[in-house]
């Protein structure tokens, strides 16, 4: 400094833009870098009715949610998590408190993101039955300690809760801002033009939407260069096209002449009918299971060989919990009248939610039962469908139904492990993730055959769902919007 004050007015006036220049030249070089960077560009056949990530639903929607908004923590893309919005998350196990500090981060129109807005997501949630993560945060205390840091407290039963308890996952929810949502009615969050040109805090930020009799045609989200100081990890994808089509065949030929890079094919399949090449697959393990307290009804699938579904749904691949060396194959039945007749001859009705590679499956289960069992299929939309699983206790004690454990727009594994709390049957759940460590021996077969009786799900069979896509490596994800986290990240 001292040194600068012996300058003369030129020489100063030349260091100062020869600093200012450089600076210039550092950021030109920096975004340079992201203009260079690809596009991603994927077909839906869905039409969003939010872009808000509390209401989210259909997998456009949550995917929306994930470019524009930012949680607590984030997928890796790997299967575990890391900080985002979070600084640093201390547990309690004795009070069972999380203590959450927030990392220096702000909204689109430069504001800070501060503990006030995460309050007013996780309470707004409380009050939002139509919303995914209502079951879980009705039993969440949540309190603002300062500016930027806050504590949740868990009100659950269980006898085991611990740092990476079920509920760690539900903090990927994108906390949404305060000043915008707090002075509208919650009646009318889906109607509002906040609604689709929010303020927010993620990556990417909308760039245009092209609609067509009201309905959408494209979304395009760019890099968000406000953003991308505050992020610890630069996005690699520049630019995100999101296209709407009327239907299936659509996407599909799009996807052959190049038109789109990457779908969800939700019917496996389909890559068969279609003939696809030169692909590649993001994996999305989707479990599916019997829900039901009616102990005949288990044992009819529990006892039944479901392999034979292998020939018209290629990859599907039927579950049995127990060790192959273990397995008694005498209990083992083949789903023929004559050995079904062993068990009933009742009819029995259960839910399923509207999909129609699901229908099909339960549909041809159904058939080869008949007429030693009689299944009534009984199809519920998703939101009834949601509604029912996740906040009717008379519903879930009363009915059977089938749910998933992974797939995002079902009740996942830990919809599985809050109702078994619910249920007094936690060492159940204890006693899987023993097995999933250790296998089957003698000892945890026999407690698993004892504690199995009193649970009220059967596991039926696996069934991968996933993208498709020509610009991305192989993944396997739990949930379809975790793509980008791998694909725009690694």
């Amino acid at each position: 400094m001292f040194i600068f004050k012996l300058l003369k007015t030129k020489e100063k006036v030349l260091i100062i833009l020869i600093l200012f220049l450089i600076g210039f030249l550092w950021t030109f070089l920096f975004y340079l870098n992201y203009l260079k960077l690809p596009q991603v560009v994927e077909g839906f056949d869905q039409q969003p009715k939010t872009f808000n990530p509390l209401l989210a639903k259909n997998d456009v929607e949550n995917s929306i949610a994930s470019l524009l908004f930012r949680g607590l923590i984030r997928p890796d893309g790997k299967g575990n998590f890391k900080y985002d919005l979070a600084k640093k998350i201390t547990f309690n196990s004795t009070t069972r408190e999380y203590l959450i500090e927030l990392k220096d981060a702000i909204w689109s129109d430069g504001s800070k993101i501060t503990s006030d807005d995460v309050v007013f997501t996780f309470k707004a949630v409380k009050l939002l039955p139509e919303s995914n993560y209502f079951s879980v945060f009705k039993d969440l205390e949540i309190e603002k300690i300062d500016y930027n840091s806050f504590k949740i407290k868990l009100n659950l039963d269980c006898q085991v809760v611990n740092e990476n308890n079920f509920i760690f996952p539900y903090f990927t929810l994108g906390i949404i801002p305060q000043k915008i949502w707090s002075s509208l009615n919650f009646n009318d969050w889906l109607v509002i033009s906040s609604n689709f040109y929010p303020l927010t805090s993620g990556p990417y930020k909308i760039k245009k939407i092209i609609k067509q009799e009201n309905k959408f045609k494209e979304i395009i989200f760019e890099l968000n260069n406000d953003i991308l100081p505050y992020l610890e990890i630069k996005p690699k994808i520049k630019k995100i096209v999101f296209k709407f089509f009327d239907d299936k065949k659509e996407i599909f030929y799009s996807f052959k002449l190049h038109k789109i890079n990457s779908f969800l094919i939700d019917d496996p399949q389909d890559l068969k009918n279609y003939n696809f090449k030169n692909y590649t697959k993001i994996v999305l393990p989707t479990y599916f299971a019997l829900w039901s307290f009616d102990k005949e009804l288990k044992n009819i699938f529990n006892y039944s060989n479901l392999n034979y579904l292998q020939k018209q749904f290629f990859n599907l691949r039927p579950i049995y919990i127990f060790d192959e060396k273990y397995l008694n194959k005498d209990l083992i039945l083949s789903p023929t009248n004559k050995e079904l007749q062993l068990f009933s001859t009742r009819t029995y009705e259960i839910f399923i939610p509207e999909n129609n590679l699901l229908v099909k499956i339960i549909k041809n289960i159904k058939e080869k039962f008949y007429p030693a069992v009689k299944l009534e299929i009984a199809e519920l939309d998703l939101k009834t469908f949601q509604e029912k699983i996740l906040t009717d206790d008379k519903f879930l004690k009363e009915n059977n139904f089938i749910f998933t454990e992974k797939y995002g727009i079902y009740p996942h594994l830990s919809f599985l492990k809050y109702q078994n709390a619910k249920i007094e049957n936690w060492e159940l759940v204890k006693l899987i993730e023993t097995i999933k460590c250790e296998g089957f021996n003698k000892e945890n077969l026999k407690k698993f055959e004892v504690l199995s009786q009193r649970s009220p799900y059967v596991f039926l069979f696996n069934l991968d769902w996933f993208w498709l896509g020509k610009d991305f490596d192989e993944l396997i994800l739990n949930n379809t919007w975790e793509r980008f986290f791998k694909i725009i990240y690694n």
